[in-house]
């Protein structure tokens, strides 16, 4: 899997879990500024999730999927806990914290694991 698709798939998932998980509520769909600061969030949280194993390639630290797991759900629970603290156009319960946190946790999870199959390929 390429970096791109990683990203991209990292993006769209955390845009749709925005949109289905209850207690993840955009403001209001009418106005432009809500509905671009949701997908800022998707594109900056995919971002950071997407560049957890070339992070790790990059800075010489010896990858491990503990590794890899451990900071994509740091990431995502850490952007979800500012959306639940902060008052932005995207408000989030607790629950929704727990549930959208751990969802894209897993996702980032799944595309670090495959980037790195990609890379050391055989």
């Amino acid at each position: 899997m390429s970096y791109f698709r990683s990203l991209i798939l990292n993006f769209l998932a955390i845009f749709f879990i925005n949109h289905i998980m209850p207690g993840i509520t955009i403001k209001s769909f009418e106005n432009v500024p809500y509905i671009l600061s949701d997908i800022i969030f998707a594109g900056i949280v995919g971002f950071l999730n997407a560049s957890i194993f070339f992070a790790l390639v990059m800075l010489n630290i010896p990858i491990s999927y503990v590794k890899m797991f451990i900071l994509a759900f740091i990431i995502s629970f850490v952007s979800y806990f500012i959306l639940l603290v902060g008052d932005f156009y995207i408000e989030v319960t607790v629950g929704a914290f727990f549930g959208a946190g751990f969802l894209v946790g897993l996702v980032a999870c799944f595309t670090n694991y495959l980037e790195e199959k990609h890379l050391y390929k055989k």
